[in-house]
């Protein structure tokens, strides 16, 4: 009965979308026997950690990962392909881009049973940041910033990585080697002075990833606005939108 309930869940989750505004011992699979297992039913919640805090300067928000799977789940490890663009838009018509790529990867814990099967999460006191500031301090020619993140997170298993205590690793590339590490070094600069970026995810399950979209945009003129938007965008998890966000006039 538990697991047709967790199949139609599943289900539900794959036709709608479902986007929505001391150790325990894991019941999970060895990594080499990881690839010759078959892949369970599972799916990905992604949710904010506490509101997301935007203001005429940048944005900050922090994102937790869940994974509920109906079987023990062979991976380890979340990894996640991000792309960034920034568009800025000048006084006399211009407009200039410029465009990254990054991958990362999350340490997962059993965290027990739910109504929803087994639960994964990352380690204690381990959550994904998004962050941007210092755009105050642009030139007065600057009119407009757009800032766009997209993120897809799906199970791996990493290898050789450099992780923090707290389970987080950057990577070289994906698996498939067509997402590519090309981030300034001012992008996850703190993990990069005490880390190094390298490790090979094995065993990924891309097919049963999530997507999710950060969006940012700055108007500078006049008083000057600004909107911080955090939604789905695609696969088969569910994307829960933040219900507060916080505006700082300074």
């Amino acid at each position: 009965m538990k697991s047709v309930r967790f199949s139609l869940l599943l289900l539900l989750v794959l036709t709608q979308g479902f986007f929505v505004a001391g150790c325990a011992l894991a019941p999970a699979a060895s990594v080499e026997s990881a690839h010759s297992r078959v892949q369970p039913l599972y799916f990905i919640d992604v949710m904010p950690q506490r509101p997301p805090v935007y203001s005429l300067d940048g944005f900050d928000a922090g994102l937790l990962f869940v994974v509920h799977s109906q079987e023990p789940l062979p991976q380890r490890h979340l990894v996640q392909e991000l792309t960034q663009t920034v568009t800025f838009e000048y006084a006399d018509g211009r407009r200039t881009s410029n465009t990254f790529s990054l991958v990362e990867a999350f340490s997962l814990r059993y965290a027990g049973h739910s109504a929803l099967g087994r639960r994964y999460e990352l380690e204690r006191g381990q959550f994904d940041r998004h962050f941007r500031t210092g755009l105050s301090e642009l030139g007065p020619e600057v009119l407009a910033v757009q800032i766009e993140r997209r993120m897809y997170l799906y199970p791996a298993n990493v290898i050789g990585a450099d992780f923090t205590a707290r389970g987080f690793a950057q990577l070289a590339h994906n698996e498939g080697g067509d997402v590519v590490t090309t981030a300034p070094d001012t992008f996850n600069s703190h993990y990069r002075r005490n880390h190094e970026t390298r490790g090979k995810p094995r065993d990924s399950d891309r097919e049963g990833g999530v997507g999710y979209r950060i969006s940012y945009r700055l108007e500078r003129a006049g008083q000057g606005r600004a909107a911080f938007v955090l939604t789905g965008d695609g696969g088969r998890g569910r994307v829960f939108e933040p219900q507060l966000m916080i505006f700082r006039s300074r």
